[in-house]
């Protein structure tokens, strides 16, 4: 007898039809839940970031050690993810879209920070879209994952 234990019995497969009612109760129902507050989390979460930007030079605070790069990339790595998520029943060059929304939010972003004594830089731009880039991928990543195990994104009717 081997000291090792058995490999579990293989999980029931995820029920995605039904009732919300019978949606909600298994995984596929909290992902439908999630989708579904997708457009008011992006709303909240592209609020926060444009507060959090547009603050004056002068109530930034000091004790962020080093270079704010990472700051950038994070914020819009959680956008990458967000906009990803919003757009999984969309057409499928959604991911491509998604990243362009990003850039062009990114410029923008950069752009008004000017008229609040901060400046522009490219090179937060930069960061901007590879934190977003890596958002993008990470969902599509999980997304084909998903579907080759038969777990699949959708929306809460």
């Amino acid at each position: 007898m081997s000291r090792f234990a058995s490999p579990p019995a293989a999980a029931p497969a995820v029920r995605c039809t039904g009732t919300a009612s019978d949606v909600s109760e298994t995984p596929a129902g909290l992902v439908s839940r999630i989708a579904s507050a997708i457009p008011w989390i992006l709303a909240v979460y592209v609020a926060l970031m444009f507060v959090a930007t547009h603050m004056p030079a002068a109530h930034i605070p000091k004790s962020l050690p080093g270079s704010d790069k990472h700051w950038h990339f994070l914020a819009y790595f959680g956008l990458g993810v967000i906009l990803s998520v919003w757009g999984r029943s969309r057409p499928s060059n959604w991911p491509w879209i998604a990243l362009a929304i990003a850039a062009v939010y990114g410029i923008v972003d950069e752009l008004l920070q000017i008229p609040v004594g901060r400046t522009a830089d490219i090179e937060d731009w930069i960061a901007d879209i590879a934190g977003a880039g890596s958002g993008v991928a990470l969902v599509a990543i999980i997304s084909a994952i998903g579907v080759r195990t038969g777990l699949r994104w959708t929306r809460a009717s």
